[in-house]
């Protein structure tokens, strides 16, 4: 049963930004990061792109996972412990990456800081959604947003550094062993329980089976998941794929391809500070989504022209368009998936189910696209781009959108001034 948002009880202690900031980037910094040492990473431990795929696929399928088990473990016995202890386990497993001597060695590393890792970045979510409501909880996310949006593009910037400075593949690692170290510490410091425990009784509480059972039944959790699997799909495959396009096909040179990545991404960043500050004042949620998707898919849309017509600008306009379009409709996702769970003392459980949806499915998606149109023409990835976010403007209109009595009554913002 869904419950009134002010009946049940709300944790008093207020997380720190910074400390949530640091657990909502860390999977795009384990992933990302070591990027540019991809060659003596093949070098030293051997397999070539096959091993650089199987490290990226091992840490995805591996932090999925972790999300299903510390998402809904949390609902159970609290966040901060698992907080915490995923968070050394994470340091630890990252060293270890660093330190493989062969391959075997490091995926079994990389398995290990995959499913740890998952505990930071799902638990960030339900921390939010404990402490915070309405258009509150909805600038929160924004916030994590505008960091979310360049990480997963400046961190190869950061192993690029790395290497210029002397580093190899095995630097990269230790860097983000540190930056695992920083998130632990600002987590013991600054985050607090938040998860009441005592708040239901044991027989109200909702077990991990019902409560799965009751989100897939808000239409406001089924539209969160459905469409943040087509955009994560769309933005997997500009990460994956980017790359190839502009030095292979457009004979960009490397460090220009570099520059627009990083521009592109703060531009991202900046998108998602004018949604925090002006779009959760001026429009309504299910507005605010809407009109990301179609930012989404006009940018995709833009891309395919680009890339048809032979013109590396045109391409890139709408590679901004992709990252524009998901600085403003991710935000809006994570909130209505949290406040979901939240209504039901879930939020860990949502966690999960959104961050699979984000993760595995839509990463799996993007990485089949970019393996699907590998060795053909641009345009054919441009096209299943296009499609793929298309299919999310036709579910964000087509679907029954949530009545604004459900949205009220779990605490989803429904005005343009987002006033319940």
């Amino acid at each position: 049963m869904v419950r009134p948002i002010g009946s049940r009880g709300r944790a008093s202690g207020r997380p720190a930004l910074f400390a949530l900031v640091t657990c909502a980037v860390v999977a795009p910094l384990a992933t990302d990061l070591y990027l540019p040492g991809l060659t003596s990473f093949a070098a030293d431990l051997g397999g070539g792109a096959v091993a650089a795929q199987a490290s990226l696929t091992t840490f995805l399928i591996s932090f999925s996972i972790g999300f299903l088990v510390w998402g809904p473990l949390s609902d159970r016995v609290g966040r901060r412990r698992l907080l915490i202890g995923g968070g050394l386990v994470f340091v630890v497993a990252t060293a270890f990456c660093a330190l493989a001597p062969s391959l075997p060695v490091f995926l079994v590393a990389r398995a290990v800081q995959g499913l740890f890792g998952g505990a930071p970045t799902a638990l960030s979510r339900a921390v939010v959604s404990d402490v915070y409501r309405g258009r509150e909880a909805a600038a929160k996310f924004a916030s994590l947003a505008i960091f979310g949006t360049a990480a997963p593009v400046l961190a190869p910037a950061i192993g690029t550094v790395v290497l210029l400075l002397g580093g190899d593949w095995r630097a990269m690692f230790w860097c983000v062993t540190a930056f695992g170290l920083v998130m632990v510490v600002a987590t013991v410091l600054s985050i607090p329980e938040t998860r009441s425990l005592h708040d239901e009784s044991d027989h109200d509480r909702l077990s991990t089976r019902a409560a799965a059972r009751v989100l897939v039944k808000m239409p406001v959790y089924r539209l969160a998941c459905g469409i943040t699997i087509t955009i994560s799909a769309v933005f997997f495959s500009y990460l994956g794929a980017s790359e190839s396009i502009s030095v292979g096909f457009f004979g960009m040179a490397a460090a220009n391809y570099g520059t627009l990545v990083t521009v592109n991404a703060l531009s991202g960043s900046l998108v998602a500070i004018a949604y925090r500050t002006y779009f959760i004042r001026r429009m309504s949620t299910v507005a605010a989504l809407r009109l990301g998707a179609l930012v989404n898919f006009a940018g995709a849309s833009v891309a395919l022209a680009g890339m048809v017509s032979n013109l590396s600008w045109l391409a890139w306009s709408g590679f901004f368009g992709l990252l524009a379009g998901n600085a403003i409709v991710f935000p809006t996702l994570v909130y209505l998936a949290q406040t979901a769970g939240a209504s039901i003392g879930a939020g860990g459980t949502a966690a999960a189910g959104s961050g699979v949806a984000q993760f595995l499915i839509g990463a799996a998606i993007g990485q089949f696209a970019v393996s699907a149109s590998s060795g053909g023409s641009p345009s054919v990835l441009g096209g299943i781009l296009a499609a793929i976010s298309l299919l999310g403007v036709v579910y964000a209109f087509v679907t029954r959108a949530p009545r604004s009595g459900h949205l009220a009554r779990i605490g989803v913002s429904t005005s343009p001034a987002g006033r319940r």
